[in-house]
């Protein structure tokens, strides 16, 4: 980020956070995906309910890590000022960037001054299109592909969708990197949905064949 102070997008639909029943409407439909979704739930819930069954005060906790987060947020710029004199103090250097396309130019020229001649690519937790994988295996370099199970779940099971020939929507964030990452993923058109109006403007046939997968933090 920019020191604080006291780009190209895929070729895709952008509909405008998801409301999901009338989001998921249509692909309800699919008695698999209806199993597959009160099985994920299922799970989720139990899990939930014997961590929550280790706290008698399990709400003040929340409310407390809620309370804690709220306070970074409001102070963040005077706590990264604070940050960057600690480094100083103790002989370090702290890079600001702008945007990522700066910090990605920051650490290669960091990099190139060592004299480093070999370069390890980590792909990103939320996963990146295929166009970055292909780059990184055209320029030879190693690569460790950290995507996390859920999101490449998803990837596949967009493309298995799009397999089947439905038109197949994407429920999540413009710009975030996992979504950036599954549209690039995807072999075929996808309809990126953020809000219940765009649910409401989504020109599709009564007859058309419909899938839906969403970014797996939005929760």
């Amino acid at each position: 980020m920019s020191r604080p102070t006291t780009g190209t997008r895929n070729p895709v639909t952008w509909l405008g956070t998801p409301v999901f029943p009338k989001a998921a409407r249509t692909a309800l439909a699919d008695a698999q995906a209806r199993r597959n979704i009160r099985k994920a739930t299922s799970t989720i819930r139990a899990k939930r309910a014997a961590v929550i069954a280790e706290h008698d005060d399990w709400q003040l906790l929340r409310a407390a890590g809620a309370a804690i987060k709220n306070d970074v947020l409001a102070h963040l710029d005077e706590y990264l000022l604070r940050l960057e004199r600690s480094v100083t103090e103790r002989g370090g250097i702290v890079h600001w960037a702008r945007d990522a396309a700066e910090a990605n130019a920051i650490v290669l020229r960091l990099v190139r001054e060592t004299g480093a001649t070999e370069v390890v690519t980590i792909f990103s937790a939320h996963g990146v299109p295929k166009s970055v994988e292909e780059e990184a295996a055209a320029r030879k370099l190693p690569a460790l592909n950290a995507t996390c199970p859920l999101v490449t779940k998803v990837h596949r099971q967009g493309n298995r969708y799009v397999a089947q020939g439905r038109t197949l929507i994407l429920i999540g964030h413009a710009g975030h990197p996992e979504v950036e990452g599954t549209l690039g993923q995807i072999s075929g058109p996808v309809i990126l949905v953020q809000n219940e109006a765009d649910v409401e403007a989504l020109d599709l046939a009564p007859d058309s064949p419909v899938a839906y997968v969403t970014q797996t933090t939005l929760s």
